[in-house]
């Protein structure tokens, strides 16, 4: 039951940065940048490990300490598509290079994981989609 409360908080912080970051990145003006910030700190959060340490490790080795560290596989998949988020506000903004590795390492966690993951999975309604697939599953 702990464990489900907790997943359940997990599920619901992503959610509401999400959205926060869809705000900020589409608002009058357009602030991808801070959209970023708020879905990096989202991604620190989430895990058993110190955040900002997951952050700067490499592709491959991210969804290793990831399966090591037995973070739950419903987070991963939140993981995955905010990192992969990010990339594209970081890239919107300017940061090329943190955009590439933010990218690079939301497809090393959903290889990791045998999560299918693609740009096209970014819009709100396919966000919005795995919000209700949490939901439904009971979490």
């Amino acid at each position: 039951m702990l464990h489900r409360d907790y997943l359940v908080e997990q599920f619901l912080r992503f959610a509401e940065a999400i959205r926060i970051s869809w705000t900020k990145a589409k608002g009058e003006p357009a602030d991808p940048l801070s959209a970023a910030e708020v879905l990096e700190a989202a991604v620190e959060n989430a895990t058993n490990m110190d955040g900002s340490t997951l952050l700067m490790l490499s592709p491959d080795s991210i969804a290793s300490i990831l399966q090591v560290t037995d973070t739950d596989p419903d987070v991963v998949e939140y993981l995955a598509r905010t990192l992969l988020l990010e990339s594209e506000y970081l890239e919107e903004g300017g940061e090329s290079a943190r955009a590439e590795l933010r990218s690079q390492q939301a497809h090393a966690i959903a290889r990791g994981y045998g999560i299918p993951l693609s740009v096209e999975q970014l819009s709100e309604e396919e966000f919005e989609e795995l919000f209700a697939r949490t939901e439904d599953r009971g979490l």
